[in-house]
């Protein structure tokens, strides 16, 4: 794995102004890693600030593929322990609360775990286990996020797994120009079918 000069996600966390376009570039470009893993039946199982990296340029890369698995179906049963506590999404502590075997959409826990890197980068809040993540971003009105981001925050920090937004729903709507056009500076990417390309507008 390459070295990152900008370190992890903690790092963007821990500056004193929040970008919000920085911040939504950040999560596309993440989306567009974790969409690769989920087309080929892979979930990353540990999505966290401290498992994205930046470069010297703010571009994000997701590491540390540790818990990653192939997951033969859309679910199935957890065995074992997967990922940060504080990421988790609701569905996983009802698990642990009882003896049940149950079966999981793991790849809509990704998509919850981004969610709570997106809610921790925009509030500066420190995650907390067990917390409800939509119930504090939809209560949070003093956040200055747009419209469209907010609404795609809501949709994967969605409790209700089959309510959550996919990764590919994520993706599509973080490439949204109507998201984008909500910021008074466009980004240096777009993102099309076929991947990243540069803009000059």
């Amino acid at each position: 794995m390459p070295y990152y000069e900008g370190g992890d996600m903690v790092n963007m966390w821990r500056r004193p102004e929040v970008n919000i376009c920085a911040i939504a570039g950040c999560i596309l470009q993440v989306s567009l890693a974790v969409n690769c893993l989920h087309q080929e039946s892979v979930i990353h199982g540990d999505i966290k600030c401290r498992n994205i990296f930046l470069d010297d340029h703010d571009n994000a890369h997701l590491g540390d593929l540790g818990y990653a698995r192939f997951v033969s179906g859309q679910k199935t049963v957890l065995t074992g322990p997967l990922g940060t506590s504080t990421y988790w999404s609701p569905e996983r502590f009802d698990c642990e609360s009882d003896d049940s075997v149950e079966e999981f959409d793991l790849f809509k826990c990704d998509v919850y775990a981004l969610g709570v890197v997106c809610w921790v980068l925009v509030s500066k809040e420190v995650p907390v286990a067990g917390a409800n993540y939509l119930a504090w971003l939809k209560g949070a009105t003093h956040l200055n996020i747009p419209a469209h981001m907010r609404l795609a925050m809501e949709l994967m920090l969605e409790p209700i797994p089959e309510k959550r937004a996919t990764i590919q729903e994520v993706m599509t709507m973080f490439s949204s120009p109507k998201l984008w056009n909500e910021f008074p500076k466009r980004p240096e990417f777009v993102v099309s079918d076929v991947g990243v390309s540069e803009t000059t507008s």
